[in-house]
């Protein structure tokens, strides 16, 4: 019941629910915090944190995942702390933190087990923003392809189109407006397809936002 619970919460944010979203992870971490806690108890921000995102609330998302992030490295877990801090390092790139972020990818990196596929993309995509955030183009877009890459032998449209949107933003940033905007819209299809309204919204300011920063003139 907690598992579907906490989907179901993801589920409610693609539409714009949020407080029904809360309640639901809210109440799903209660409940595995009564059957006694452990592993799944601290993996709970997987769900949780993916609603704060949707919602925009950064902060939030870093607080749910932080929590978990420690308390599994309390235990000495690695394959889902792996994601989790991924996902912690996402959510610092959004909230302009990126040498923390950075410096976050770097210790996934090294707990990701090789045949992770959301870990070894979700940390690729942190640092390619964090890395093109910094005008270190060439090693963001290596690292931006390789999260495409990675996604795409999943059957999530969600997160391929979250790998996509990642780089777009390093093609926006090297000037390749093109390309960024042809990620973008394979993202938007993909978004769409899934009913992921929030996403769908958003997907399309990032598509008007680069239309915009393609007409201003240089300099």
């Amino acid at each position: 019941m907690a598992a579907v619970h906490a989907s179901l919460a993801q589920l409610y944010a693609m539409q714009g629910e949020f407080e029904r979203a809360r309640k639901l992870y809210n109440g799903a971490r209660a409940l595995l915090q009564d059957l006694g806690g452990g592993v799944l108890s601290a993996s709970t921000s997987l769900d949780s944190a993916q609603v704060e995102i949707l919602a925009g609330d950064y902060l939030a998302a870093e607080r749910e995942l932080r929590r978990d992030y420690e308390a599994l490295s309390a235990m000495g877990e690695k394959y889902l702390r792996s994601t989790i801090g991924g996902l912690l390092a996402r959510a610092l790139v959004f909230q302009g933190r990126h040498d923390e972020a950075e410096q976050l990818t770097r210790e996934v990196e090294a707990i990701a087990s090789e045949d992770d596929t959301d870990a070894q993309a979700v940390w690729r995509g942190a640092r390619a923003r964090a890395l093109a955030s910094r005008a270190e183009l060439t090693a963001a877009l290596t690292l931006a392809e390789e999260a495409v890459a990675l996604r795409r032998r999943t059957d999530s449209p969600v997160l391929q189109a979250e790998a996509l949107s990642d780089l777009a933003e390093v093609l926006r940033l090297s000037d390749r407006f093109v390309d960024a905007r042809a990620a973008l819209e394979e993202a938007l299809t993909l978004v769409e397809a899934k009913g992921d309204v929030v996403s769908t919204k958003r997907v399309r300011a990032e598509i008007e936002a680069l239309a915009e920063s393609n007409l201003q003139p240089a300099g």
